[in-house]
């Protein structure tokens, strides 16, 4: 290191050290005066401080349930290859095997097993014990290396437990995964098996599957406002989604029910509460769907399952039994999808709780979240300062009366200073979505989406960013936080401003001329490749712990898979067809048309 620099370095982290400890007896300080203790004494993460504040706190009696780590009902984890194996078996041996599907996960002299099965042979009665272990599954041998601190790999482990087992007069049948997937391609007995009797077997319910990410989508390549129309674009935000949900949300409590697929005392669909694993058939014509589908690592919301599988850039001609797919949701979501004209068709598994708990904003009883968010949400929204229109003491004054009754946040005007559904109500006229976020373009008659300033509602994001009156000119998107749009500050069109967002690219003086609105809208509507954007600078970490900086690059290019594209500047979920079948050869041509137009 330079000497003339190593001043300027120690300096520099003298000054980030002096901050960060200044920050952290701050935080330290209000902590204790609303949670009750030091949280520097007692956690050791900043999650691990809020849901102990939780605890002590806020948390009541018998409110939320520790799942069993095997399930409610006590199936283990299995995988779907094991299964698939006992299946021929099964069909070889000419026996019902017990199996995680059938019944539950058979523990022998302690050990877990996959299948188990009892025989009566001549000579008596046998019992045999059928495993595919999980750690046979995994590959042969030589790539099973030893584990950290262990004198025997897991091999050799295996085939103790097999010995163990047949030493105390088990018949153990053994496979291996690598072995038996060769085998559904190549041997023939067990490739007809398979096409005879394709394995329809549904997983158990897993309530992490109810839960996703990744809700963000372009719905149009692009669009400029019509401003001879009367035309804006705007972007609204909810403010503090999060928080809102926790606050107003409606969430079960205590232990489910389990309703496995054929229960006679499964309950009605107006009767559930809690969350449901079943299959559903989309309608065609729903321009922006209700339910995801995790397809392609990615979350999507399709009208067809196979489409979206295939990233079909066709109308959807498939029969329903390719267009239906099985995934796990929660009743509100199943609720407003049969509103939209989704048809369940079989119901696999029903997680039904004895009932649910919800914040009563007229006589402020609390849910199950929402004394927490109401008393650390006044910490955030003192630090937020007073809105732009409270400029009075009146205005004030009416505003934390109105927070007080809407959101049951009461906070101190003494300490407001200042720190440094949406999409279907504009269906067709919404351009791009995330999951707290909504573009859409304005017109003149048609309804915008209401704004305001209270917990979940939609703020313009526009008009904080830029002034009152500002809105957006031109939207371009290449995809899921890949977008830019020009701006006419507070409403000026010789005043315009480009605001461009691009995941993964720090936009700097060293891409600055390469990352441009221009450039997106020009790969969006087809006239320019991909760029490879240079990253002179990049962070990297060592394999050695260290820490370097070295030059490199990302390829910054349109993609939009989670739709299907039908002109320049429009999409359409992938299933969508909400003509019928006379008029598809005219949408076929409509759309040749547009592709030999831009061509």
């Amino acid at each position: 290191m330079a000497p003339y620099r190593s001043k300027e370095f120690v300096e520099y982290c003298i000054s980030d050290v002096t901050i960060l400890r200044e920050a952290c007896t701050a935080f330290r300080k209000i902590y204790q005066e609303v949670a009750g203790y030091d949280p520097m004494f007692n956690c050791i993460t900043l999650s691990s401080a809020c849901m102990s504040a939780f605890r002590r706190n806020f948390l009541q009696k018998d409110t939320i349930g520790i799942v069993p780590p095997g399930g409610y009902h006590g199936r283990g984890k299995q995988s779907h290859t094991a299964l698939q194996w006992l299946d021929f078996e099964v069909h070889k041996i000419g026996q019902v095997i017990k199996t995680i599907y059938t019944d539950r996960e058979v523990s022998v002299m302690g050990r877990h097993g996959d299948g188990y099965a009892e025989f009566q042979h001549d000579d008596g009665h046998t019992k045999t014990y059928i495993s595919i272990s999980r750690m046979l599954l995994a590959s042969m041998p030589h790539s099973l290396p030893c584990s950290e601190g262990d004198s025997e790999n897991r091999y050799v482990n295996t085939q103790k437990i097999t010995e163990m087992f047949r030493e105390n007069g088990f018949e153990v049948i053994e496979k291996w995964e690598c072995d038996f997937k060769r085998e559904l391609t190549s041997d023939p007995a067990t490739k007809d098996f398979f096409d005879r009797h394709p394995t329809v077997r549904v997983t158990p319910l897993h309530l992490r599957d109810a839960l996703c990410g990744g809700r963000t989508s372009a719905l149009k390549w692009y669009n400029k406002a019509e401003l001879t129309k009367g035309e804006k674009i705007k972007m609204v935000d909810v403010i503090s989604e999060y928080p809102n949900a926790n606050l107003r949300g409606e969430f079960p409590y205590g232990h489910p029910q389990i309703f496995l697929e054929g229960d006679p005392n499964m309950p009605a669909f107006d009767q559930w509460d809690g969350v449901i694993k079943c299959t559903v058939l989309p309608p065609r014509e729903l321009y922006i769907p209700v339910l995801p589908l995790k397809t392609q690592g990615r979350l999507m919301f399709p009208l067809c399952r196979t489409c979206a599988e295939q990233g079909c850039s066709e109308i959807c001609r498939h029969t329903p039994e390719d267009r239906k797919f099985t995934d796990t949701w929660c009743v509100p979501e199943l609720k407003l999808a049969v509103q939209k004209s989704y048809m369940i068709l079989s119901v696999h598994e029903v997680y039904q709780y004895p009932g649910t708990k919800q914040y009563n904003p007229l006589t402020q009883e609390d849910g199950l979240l929402s004394g927490y968010i109401r008393c650390f949400m006044a910490l955030k929204m003192q630090a937020s300062g007073w809105p732009a229109d409270c400029t009075t003491d009146e205005l004030k004054a009416q505003f934390i009366k109105d927070t007080l009754k809407h959101d049951g946040v009461d906070l101190d005007p003494s300490k407001m200073e200042k720190n440094l559904p949406y999409a279907h109500s504009v269906n067709e006229r919404a351009l791009y979505c995330d999951t707290d976020s909504v573009a859409y373009i304005s017109r003149p008659g048609e309804p915008d989406i209401p704004t305001g300033t209270h917990l979940g509602d939609l703020t313009d994001q526009v008009e904080e960013d830029h002034g009152p009156g500002s809105f957006i000119t031109e939207f371009v998107a290449g995809g899921a936080k890949n977008y830019a749009f020009k701006v006419a500050v507070e409403g000026d069109l010789s005043n315009i401003k480009v605001c461009i967002k691009v995941r993964g690219i720090s936009i700097n003086a060293s891409c600055d001329e390469l990352v441009t609105f221009d450039n997106l809208k020009a790969m969006v509507v087809g006239s320019r490749d991909k760029i490879t954007v240079p990253i002179p600078h990049q962070i990297a970490r060592l394999p050695t712990w260290q820490i370097v900086t070295r030059a490199s690059h990302k390829n910054w290019k349109p993609v939009n898979i989670k739709r299907r594209r039908v002109d320049v500047e429009n999409t359409v979920p992938h299933g969508f067809n909400a003509w019928d079948m006379a008029e598809e050869e005219d949408q076929d041509l409509l759309e040749a048309m547009d592709l030999l137009a831009d061509a």
